[in-house]
């Protein structure tokens, strides 16, 4: 499981940069931002990419390819998460919906995780413990098939749930409304890292359980939220507007448009069509 761990968060600093850093630039293909006081950053505007191969899903539970991480990145909000920042400090875990890191037990098996009070879906809803707990347990679920599931199968119950044996892990206990506490069968000194992975960032507490996914719209609880996904056509991220939280929201949301060809999407760059996109290996200087 060590190298399935080191190689999704590799996928994740790798592709996460993307719509980080653009959603603090401008777009050159879309309505016209305003420059705003930080910098270079602008304000406003649609920031329009280019993928040549669609994502996998747009369900937190199962999206695993880069492509679908770097989405997860500005639709998702997590207990803990790597900053929006320059190396050395943007690859460093910090509180993002926790108040701080969590409490540990002496014996190293109890998290306990104090939940921040202004971080709200994109539906209007407040983001709770319950909709963390919501997250684990889903993606344990049997019915569910998440890749998800190796990652966490040492919390406290949840071979019962992956076997099919029970709904909830035992060990995910949701006391009060912004307390989160999750205990282990074994210690887990990587235990963070893990629950920073997009599989477990927040969802609605009733998000149904479907080996297939779910499909846009679906409901997010970073900046932005997917708000469409036509299949090998298109993806379209709107802003989250009850979103709070310190990631960058600077343009009003993203078009992303899906299997034009690498040569093609660099001239639509060069034009200044599109802003962003896959394009052929010797162009990337």
């Amino acid at each position: 499981m060590h190298r399935r761990l080191m190689l999704s968060v590799a996928m994740l600093l790798v592709g996460a940069g993307l719509l980080a850093a653009s959603a603090t630039a401008g777009s050159s293909g879309g309505t016209s931002p305003q420059a705003s006081d930080a910098g270079d950053a602008r304000v406003g505007g649609t920031f329009k990419h280019s993928l040549s191969v669609d994502i996998d899903y747009v369900d937190p539970s199962l999206w695993y390819y880069v492509p679908s991480w770097t989405i997860a990145y500005a639709t998702c909000s997590m207990l803990l998460n790597y900053p929006h920042a320059p190396a050395p400090r943007g690859s460093r875990l910090v509180p993002e919906v926790a108040q701080g890191m969590p409490r540990i037990s002496r014996n190293g098996l109890i998290y306990t995780f104090q939940l921040k009070r202004t971080y709200r879906l994109s539906n209007g809803q407040p983001l709770r413990a319950q909709n963390f707990a919501h997250s684990i347990n889903r993606a344990l679920n049997k019915n569910m098939s998440s890749p998800a599931q190796p990652f966490i199968e040492d919390i406290a119950g949840a071979k019962r749930v992956i076997d099919g044996n029970a709904t909830r892990a035992t060990g995910v206990r949701v006391l009060g409304n912004y307390t989160l506490q999750i205990r282990m069968a074994k210690r887990a000194p990587d235990l963070l890292a893990r629950l920073a992975m997009p599989f477990f960032c927040g969802i609605p507490a009733n998000m149904p359980i479907n080996s297939d996914g779910v499909s846009a719209p679906v409901v997010g609880s970073g900046p932005y939220f997917i708000r469409e996904w036509t299949k090998n056509r298109r993806i379209v991220l709107a802003r989250n507007r009850f979103y709070r939280g310190p990631a960058p929201k600077n343009v009003n949301g993203f078009e992303i448009d899906i299997g034009l060809p690498l040569e093609t999407i660099k001239l639509n760059i060069d034009r200044g069509v599109t802003d962003t996109g896959d394009i052929p290996p010797a162009a990337h200087a």
